[in-house]
């Protein structure tokens, strides 16, 4: 056969023959890394290493402990950075951030500490005396100490109340005296508390004769404000002539209440609150001098500003009220009727029995005139 087919068939075999040529020969696979028998088939994707079969690849990972999972993390140079490494980076970082929010959504809500019936029942009732009761954790020597109770039937708080007495120290030791009250009323007196321990029947009369001696209205008794440093603690003055609720309103108390008592002379080491202390003078003022622009005058007219309250002014004098006069007081006309002071009232007895009748709403037969 010739011409133009026989052609393209000639020229077709002679360019497979050239390929078949052409064509490097296929490198053959390096051996297995565990027998070294048999060409690897496959690589570990965690350390590269080669194995033919199901079993190498549980070998090798016995041995070496390898997990068989790429790295993740690993370090990959600008040039070998790719799509397919930068696919993997953001898919890992959409896993981190679902595995994120499974974590928040699984997380059991942090418990609430609850408190004992009783222990919420005092906070309940300190609150509704305008006291903010702190309760100190399960363990806490204060918590343990802490005897105050309410007594539901009576409606009445009973306090745990510790004195202390600083001018008296322990022999043997850097402390003071402390006394205890388990169960103090809270409408008793602070005076008729803090007096039964300087009398004869208490335990520590003898060392606590110099307050005593002092007199109870000489002594100076102070509880420390809650919350406040180390370095600068601040103290609230107690008023012993008035109840124990009174002077423990509006106040934070831990457990139960601290009393300070200090002697005359002690007084000075116990600083009130800054909301207590007076505003400060101007420099070289004396202590008796009036405040500046406040010459001439007096504590009456002084302002809000000098620390002296004005009282109310007082209120105007009313007005005499004009008194109408009685029906004996009024004059009588010529007729023998009575005469209105006021032209525009008009006495009943003058008007008549219709239009008294009409004007007071009284029907005869038919409707008022």
């Amino acid at each position: 056969m010739s011409g133009p087919k026989a052609t393209v068939e000639a020229s077709g075999v002679q360019g497979s023959a050239e390929d078949e040529e052409t064509t490097p020969p296929r490198q053959q696979a390096p051996a297995c890394e565990q027998c070294g028998a048999v060409a690897s088939k496959y690589r570990c994707p965690g350390c590269g290493c080669r194995t033919c079969s199901l079993a190498c690849v549980n070998t090798h990972k016995t041995d070496t402990g390898c997990s068989g999972k790429r790295d993740r993390t690993a370090f990959v140079g600008m040039k070998e950075f790719d799509d397919k490494a930068l696919l993997s980076d953001f898919r890992l970082l959409e896993e981190i951030g679902r595995a994120d929010d499974v974590a928040r959504r699984c997380r059991p809500p942090a418990a609430k500490p609850q408190l004992p019936a009783h222990l919420a029942s005092l906070v309940y009732q300190g609150s509704w005396r305008s006291v903010k009761l702190l309760i100190m954790p399960p363990g806490m020597a204060k918590r343990k100490a802490n005897t105050t109770r309410y007594d539901a039937r009576n409606r009445t708080m009973f306090w745990r109340v510790e004195w202390r007495f600083p001018g008296t120290p322990v022999a043997g030791g850097s402390g003071c005296i402390e006394c205890v009250d388990e169960r103090v009323d809270e409408k008793a007196v602070v005076g008729e508390v803090l007096a039964a321990h300087l009398r004869h029947p208490a335990p520590n009369y003898v060392p606590l004769r110099p307050y005593a001696k002092a007199g109870l209205d000489a002594l100076r008794v102070f509880m420390r404000k809650e919350k406040t440093p180390a370095n600068a603690p601040a103290y609230f003055p107690i008023d012993t002539s008035k109840p124990l609720a009174s002077q423990l309103a509006s106040r934070t108390i831990i457990e139960y209440p601290v009393f300070i008592v200090a002697l005359p002379h002690e007084a000075a080491n116990y600083p009130p609150p800054a909301m207590l202390q007076p505003p400060p003078r101007p420099a070289g003022q004396q202590p008796g001098a009036p405040q500046p622009g406040t010459q001439g005058v007096g504590p009456s007219q002084a302002g809000p500003h000098m620390g002296v309250v004005q009282p109310p002014p007082p209120p105007p004098p009313r007005r005499p009220q004009p008194q109408q006069p009685s029906a004996a007081q009024l004059p009588l006309s010529g007729s023998g009727t009575l005469q209105s002071v006021h032209p525009q009232v008009q006495p009943t007895a003058a008007l008549g029995p219709a239009a008294a009748a009409g004007r007071h709403g009284v029907r005869y037969g038919g409707r008022a005139g």
